[in-house]
């Protein structure tokens, strides 16, 4: 829901013809209504719902698509709730995965006219992934960074690790949170 703010690539509106976009699963009642491939594997979305900013910043396979849609295609009755929806897509052999961060901030006023933090503060995500293991670094453009690592193995407190940009990465249990891991992005 919300305004459509900001995005970090050109999207390819359709912007004279809808059409559904497909024939089963429930793809026949949403309409197609723009399209786009972000370049650099990272899909970052912007939009304003109830003076708040909303941001969903993701971490993308290449050769990702991410598809515009609204409800409502296929419904001669008018039965459905126009809702807006955008679709991450991506076609490989071995499965896909996608890491996201949902991020609220900022504040618009219409009575008084300001806005404040309308800008996501996360500068990228990066998803590794390594004999079951996986980790997702968030980076902001303030320079800190949030990682969170995932064990494959769930039971108990057993020590795990993994390598993340050339640098071992140890923990114990299912998953650790760490903050400001410096060293992870640049080394020091």
């Amino acid at each position: 829901n919300g305004q459509l703010v900001e995005t970090n690539f050109d999207i390819q509106a359709d912007t004279k013809s809808r059409s559904p976009l497909g024939t089963e699963n429930g793809y026949q009642f949403l309409w197609k209504v723009g399209q786009a491939k972000p370049d650099n594997g990272l899909s970052q979305i912007t939009w304003l719902l109830d003076k708040r900013f909303y941001s969903v910043t993701t971490s993308l396979p290449k050769d990702s698509q991410v598809i515009f849609a609204e409800i409502g295609a296929s419904d001669p009755n008018f039965n459905l709730r126009r809702e807006p929806a955008f679709i991450l897509r991506s076609k490989t052999d071995d499965g896909v995965s996608f890491a996201s961060v949902i991020e609220p901030h900022g504040e618009y006023n219409p009575t008084v006219e300001f806005t404040i933090g309308s800008h996501s503060r996360v500068k990228s995500v990066d998803h590794f992934k390594e004999a079951g293991h996986q980790y997702i670094k968030i980076e902001t453009k303030d320079g800190d960074t949030v990682g969170l690592a995932i064990s494959g193995d769930v039971s108990g407190d057993t020590a795990q690790s993994m390598s993340v940009d050339g640098k071992t990465i140890n923990w114990s249990g299912p998953y650790k949170l760490f903050h400001s891991q410096k060293h992870i992005s640049g080394g020091h």
